[in-house]
């Protein structure tokens, strides 16, 4: 093995032209607004302020994993349906219904997407996180563990005799079940 650190790459410089962005707004969100571009991504990301919501849009190469989209998407919506979830992003829906839009920019298929935007800090990086930003984590995290399990909820499903089924504690398919988890002992 190498003592040799890599080579820091570069992230990309955002290529896309704020023109094209104020197209895809319009044209497939039914949106206006200020658009500011996130420098340091790997992928493009803008910023979006119409004066009354914030949005984040995300532009990736079209090839990109579709499946962790959708899958990202399905969990952010099932947590905000939660009494007890967290505040996250939600997904913005196209004119046409869709998640995400398959356009050309930039010379090449890009694939992209508007969630809401959540105002905030990001913690500093490299630095130990003060005890109340822990403490914050650790709620944050158990009001999203809380919100991922469903338990308790009843079904009934007539069987061909017309009995109901117990009540069950079923799982969200996007946790993954208790026996894989940790015991906090």
């Amino acid at each position: 093995m190498s003592d040799v650190l890599p080579e820091l790459i570069e992230p990309p410089i955002n290529d896309l032209p704020i023109e094209a962005i104020e197209d895809v707004l319009r044209d497939h969100y039914g949106l206006s607004g200020q658009i500011f571009p996130i420098e340091g991504r790997q992928n493009p990301y803008f910023l979006i302020d119409n004066g009354h919501m914030r949005y984040l849009l995300k532009v990736a190469p079209a090839e990109g994993p579709l499946e962790e989209i959708e899958a990202e998407h399905a969990l952010m919506r099932h947590i905000l349906r939660s009494p007890d979830g967290p505040r996250v992003p939600e997904p913005v829906v196209t004119r046409d219904g869709g998640d995400t839009l398959v356009l050309p920019l930039g010379g090449e298929d890009r694939r992209i997407r508007l969630l809401t935007f959540l105002d905030g800090t990001a913690p500093p990086s490299g630095e130990k996180l003060p005890d109340q930003a822990v403490a914050a984590f650790g709620a944050i995290s158990a009001a999203l563990a809380k919100a991922c399990w469903i338990s308790n909820i009843r079904s009934c499903s007539a069987s061909r005799k017309g009995t109901c089924a117990r009540p069950a504690r079923r799982r969200s398919r996007f946790c993954p079940p208790s026996s894989t988890r940790k015991s906090a002992t």
